[in-house]
């Protein structure tokens, strides 16, 4: 019979969620207001809520579409030269 329960050694994966979505509101707190083009540019994107969401969507597949949906919840297109045809 399957139980509810996580198994031995085994969250529950709210747990999990809560965690992700905690990174996910802290990567947009961190990106508000920045200049994303002139860092595009550089090269340079200093925000590591989001290299620790892109590696919780890389670990384990549960935890993928939680972290997706931060890390692809917006879209910033700083200038039409930015644009490929």
């Amino acid at each position: 019979a399957s139980s509810s329960h996580p198994g031995p050694g085994r969250f529950p994966q709210e747990l999990y969620d809560l965690v992700i979505d905690t990174l996910g509101s802290e990567y947009f707190e961190e990106i508000a207001g920045i200049d994303h083009g002139a860092m595009h540019d550089r090269g340079f994107y200093p925000f590591p809520t989001r290299w620790a969401l892109e590696r919780w969507a890389l670990v384990c597949r549960d935890w993928r579409p939680r972290a997706q949906l931060w890390i692809f919840r917006g879209i910033t297109i700083s200038r039409s030269s930015s644009l490929h045809h």
